[in-house]
């Protein structure tokens, strides 16, 4: 049954990156568990090399043991495997950060940098699953996210941390935590469970355990039949960030936007990406993109937008960017 399983599982996998070289992030719980064993069949059968990834946040007394239990689990399946843990100035930073969550994905992002860097791996792999689908998109338009966010976790993402490439695959996006689960039973194989998945004071904690399950609830396949609708807002932000680039390179000059009549959705992006080029990755959020496009909309000079240090300022036909 367990071979049968897994070959369900494999065959529902999403995505395929150019990559010779993956990297498991496994940390020891039931979805990166599971993924390791997918991965490690998935790997042997297309001839691709595989290690695995661990990242130690600090955040609990217990994670210096699952480290352990992690690095037991990879010389089982003799598997080369990796490790970064927080440092003091990390927690300093945790301290400093405006939440635990922000700086958890942050810290494991750089972590997954420069792993990738040691290994030689090309690729991360990461077992996200439909419910954490599900999650993100339920937090997401509760929380005002853009026709972007509202395209939910894709399941192939590069980016560009502390200057270096990083290319994440998330294979599992169309499974379920519980399938997840059954397999793993059904080998024998146990898992860690991080206590911290129960404090809601977490925003995920408390929509994965109070929301989630009244949506499946009345709609059982909820997470997989959300796919196809996150499928076509994906190609449809891809169409419109394609379009907002050209608008970009013809009509961008150093920090002077030129301002023609667009759709609104589409001056929108032109926004979001004109902050993205300026290094506000961050900050950016809706509130921040439509006090822009209102100077967009506006007729009247000199109006201007105060974000920190920097101003955008409506002259005419252009919205300059400055420092105050």
């Amino acid at each position: 049954m367990t071979q049968q399983q897994k070959q369900r599982l494999l065959a529902r996998f999403v995505g395929k990156p150019d990559a010779t070289s993956l990297a498991a992030a496994v940390s020891g719980g039931c979805d990166s568990v599971a993924l390791l064993f997918l991965l490690y069949d998935y790997c042997r059968i297309k001839k691709k090399k595989l290690c695995v990834f661990h990242v130690d946040h600090k955040l609990r007394e217990s994670s210096s043991s699952d480290c352990i239990w992690v690095e037991l689990l990879a010389k089982k399946l003799q598997l080369p495997v990796y490790f970064r843990k927080a440092t003091d100035q990390d927690r300093e930073a945790h301290r400093q950060a405006a939440g635990t969550e922000a700086w958890a994905r942050e810290f494991r992002y750089r972590s997954f940098a420069d792993m990738v860097e040691e290994s030689g791996a090309d690729c991360v792999v990461t077992g996200h699953t439909s419910d954490d689908q599900l999650e993100t998109v339920v937090m997401r338009m509760f929380s005002g996210a853009s026709l972007q966010g509202m395209a939910g976790i894709r399941d192939e993402t590069s980016l560009k941390v502390n200057g270096k490439e990083l290319l994440l695959w998330r294979p599992m996006l169309n499974i379920k935590r519980s399938e997840l689960e059954r397999f793993l039973q059904s080998k024998g194989q146990q898992w860690l469970t991080d206590e911290t998945n129960f404090n809601e004071e977490y925003v995920r904690n408390s929509v994965r355990h109070r929301l989630i399950p009244a949506i499946y609830e009345l709609f059982p396949a909820a997470g997989e039949k959300m796919t196809p609708l996150l499928h076509d807002i994906g190609q449809a932000q891809n169409y419109l960030a394609a379009q907002a680039k050209i608008y970009l390179d013809a009509r961008l000059t150093h920090d002077s936007l030129e301002l023609v009549e667009i759709e609104d959705i589409l001056k929108s992006e032109v926004v979001r990406q004109w902050l993205i080029r300026l290094g506000f990755n961050r900050e950016i959020n809706r509130n921040f993109i439509e006090r822009i496009v209102d100077l967009w909309k506006t007729n009247a000079s000199k109006r201007r937008v105060d974000h920190r240090n920097y101003e955008f300022t409506r002259l005419g036909r252009k919205i300059v960017f400055a420092r105050k």
